[in-house]
Protein backbone atom coordinates (compact mmCIF):
# COMPACT_ATOMS: atom_id res chain seq x y z
CA UNK A 1 0.00 0.00 0.00
CA UNK A 2 2.85 2.38 0.85
CA UNK A 3 4.50 1.76 -2.52
CA UNK A 4 1.25 2.48 -4.31
CA UNK A 5 0.81 5.83 -2.52
CA UNK A 6 4.45 6.69 -3.22
CA UNK A 7 3.87 6.08 -6.97
CA UNK A 8 0.66 8.11 -6.94
CA UNK A 9 2.37 11.05 -5.26
CA UNK A 10 5.34 10.89 -7.63
CA UNK A 11 3.03 10.73 -10.63
CA UNK A 12 0.95 13.64 -9.33
CA UNK A 13 4.10 15.71 -8.75
CA UNK A 14 5.40 14.88 -12.23
CA UNK A 15 2.04 15.75 -13.81
CA UNK A 16 1.91 19.03 -11.88
CA UNK A 17 5.43 19.93 -12.99
CA UNK A 18 4.55 19.04 -16.58
CA UNK A 19 1.43 21.22 -16.44
CA UNK A 20 3.52 24.08 -15.06
CA UNK A 21 6.01 23.75 -17.92
CA UNK A 22 3.23 23.59 -20.51
CA UNK A 23 1.72 26.82 -19.24
CA UNK A 24 4.91 28.72 -18.37
CA UNK A 25 7.27 27.86 -21.22
CA UNK A 26 5.36 29.45 -24.12
CA UNK A 27 5.07 32.77 -22.31
CA UNK A 28 8.72 32.67 -21.22
CA UNK A 29 9.84 31.88 -24.76
CA UNK A 30 7.78 34.75 -26.17
CA UNK A 31 9.32 37.17 -23.66
CA UNK A 32 12.81 35.90 -24.48
CA UNK A 33 12.22 36.30 -28.22
CA UNK A 34 10.79 39.80 -27.70
CA UNK A 35 13.83 40.82 -25.67
CA UNK A 36 16.19 39.37 -28.25
CA UNK A 37 14.43 41.29 -31.02
CA UNK A 38 14.65 44.54 -29.02
CA UNK A 39 18.33 43.86 -28.28
CA UNK A 40 19.02 43.20 -31.95
CA UNK A 41 17.27 46.41 -32.97
CA UNK A 42 19.24 48.43 -30.42
CA UNK A 43 22.59 46.74 -31.07
CA UNK A 44 23.78 49.60 -33.25
CA UNK A 45 22.45 52.31 -30.93
CA UNK A 46 25.10 54.73 -29.73
CA UNK A 47 25.51 55.39 -25.99
CA UNK A 48 24.24 58.95 -26.51
CA UNK A 49 21.10 57.70 -28.31
CA UNK A 50 20.48 55.15 -25.55
CA UNK A 51 20.82 57.89 -22.92
CA UNK A 52 18.31 60.10 -24.75
CA UNK A 53 15.91 57.16 -25.10
CA UNK A 54 16.10 56.32 -21.38
CA UNK A 55 15.98 59.89 -20.07
CA UNK A 56 13.61 61.26 -22.75
CA UNK A 57 14.78 63.99 -25.15
CA UNK A 58 13.57 66.97 -23.10
CA UNK A 59 15.34 65.75 -19.95
CA UNK A 60 18.56 64.92 -21.80
CA UNK A 61 18.60 68.35 -23.46
CA UNK A 62 18.41 70.12 -20.07
CA UNK A 63 21.37 68.13 -18.76
CA UNK A 64 23.30 68.72 -22.00
CA UNK A 65 22.71 72.47 -21.71
CA UNK A 66 23.90 72.47 -18.10
CA UNK A 67 27.01 70.51 -19.07
CA UNK A 68 27.84 73.19 -21.63
CA UNK A 69 27.19 76.10 -19.24
CA UNK A 70 28.74 74.78 -16.03
CA UNK A 71 32.46 74.08 -16.41
CA UNK A 72 33.65 70.60 -15.39
CA UNK A 73 35.32 72.05 -12.30
CA UNK A 74 32.31 74.26 -11.51
CA UNK A 75 29.61 74.04 -8.87
CA UNK A 76 25.83 74.20 -8.80
CA UNK A 77 23.18 74.09 -6.11
CA UNK A 78 21.13 70.91 -6.06
CA UNK A 79 17.62 70.81 -4.61
CA UNK A 80 15.47 67.70 -4.26
CA UNK A 81 12.07 68.69 -5.60
CA UNK A 82 10.43 65.32 -4.94
CA UNK A 83 7.84 64.72 -2.28
CA UNK A 84 8.55 62.21 -0.80
CA UNK A 85 12.28 62.28 -1.59
CA UNK A 86 13.20 60.20 -4.60
CA UNK A 87 16.44 59.37 -6.38
CA UNK A 88 16.04 62.26 -8.81
CA UNK A 89 18.71 64.33 -7.04
CA UNK A 90 21.11 61.40 -7.23
CA UNK A 91 20.38 61.03 -10.95
CA UNK A 92 20.96 64.75 -11.54
CA UNK A 93 24.24 64.52 -9.69
CA UNK A 94 25.27 61.56 -11.84
CA UNK A 95 24.33 63.33 -15.07
CA UNK A 96 26.27 66.48 -14.16
CA UNK A 97 29.43 64.81 -12.85
CA UNK A 98 32.26 65.85 -12.45
CA UNK A 99 30.65 69.20 -11.58
CA UNK A 100 30.31 69.57 -7.80
CA UNK A 101 26.82 69.84 -6.35
CA UNK A 102 26.05 71.71 -3.17
CA UNK A 103 23.02 69.91 -1.85
CA UNK A 104 20.54 72.30 -0.25
CA UNK A 105 18.02 69.59 0.66
CA UNK A 106 14.35 69.26 -0.14
CA UNK A 107 12.39 72.15 -1.61
CA UNK A 108 9.89 72.03 1.24
CA UNK A 109 12.68 72.44 3.80
CA UNK A 110 14.61 75.33 2.21
CA UNK A 111 15.27 78.46 4.29
CA UNK A 112 13.83 81.84 3.43
CA UNK A 113 15.15 83.67 0.42
CA UNK A 114 16.90 86.22 2.66
CA UNK A 115 18.81 83.45 4.46
CA UNK A 116 19.68 81.76 1.20
CA UNK A 117 20.83 85.05 -0.36
CA UNK A 118 23.31 85.55 2.52
CA UNK A 119 24.75 82.05 2.14
CA UNK A 120 24.71 81.80 -1.68
CA UNK A 121 28.16 80.50 -2.65
CA UNK A 122 30.23 82.85 -4.79
CA UNK A 123 30.68 81.75 -8.38
CA UNK A 124 27.63 79.49 -8.42
CA UNK A 125 25.32 80.54 -11.26
CA UNK A 126 22.64 77.84 -11.26
CA UNK A 127 20.35 75.95 -8.95
CA UNK A 128 19.07 72.62 -10.24
CA UNK A 129 15.77 71.40 -8.84
CA UNK A 130 15.61 67.67 -9.49
CA UNK A 131 12.00 66.66 -10.08
CA UNK A 132 10.59 63.14 -9.73
CA UNK A 133 9.15 60.74 -12.29
CA UNK A 134 11.40 61.49 -15.25
CA UNK A 135 10.46 65.16 -15.39
CA UNK A 136 13.13 67.53 -16.66
CA UNK A 137 14.93 69.33 -13.84
CA UNK A 138 14.24 73.00 -13.29
CA UNK A 139 17.26 75.20 -13.80
CA UNK A 140 17.10 78.57 -12.06
CA UNK A 141 19.47 81.45 -11.60
CA UNK A 142 20.00 82.95 -8.17
CA UNK A 143 17.33 85.63 -8.65
CA UNK A 144 14.81 83.16 -10.13
CA UNK A 145 15.31 80.75 -7.23
CA UNK A 146 14.97 83.46 -4.60
CA UNK A 147 11.78 84.78 -6.24
CA UNK A 148 10.34 81.25 -6.41
CA UNK A 149 11.20 80.75 -2.73
CA UNK A 150 9.44 84.00 -1.83
CA UNK A 151 6.31 82.84 -3.68
CA UNK A 152 6.51 79.40 -2.06
CA UNK A 153 6.94 80.77 1.45
CA UNK A 154 4.13 83.29 0.93
CA UNK A 155 1.78 80.48 -0.08
CA UNK A 156 2.45 78.54 3.15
Amino acid sequence: MLRFMDRVLRTAALLGFGAFLLTALPRALLRAVDRLVVAALRASETPQAARVRVLRPEVASVYDRLRREIPPDGEYLLIDGGTPPQASAVWARFELAPRRPRLLGRWSELPSSADLRRTWPPGVRYAVIALPERQPPLVLTEEELLAALDRSHAAR
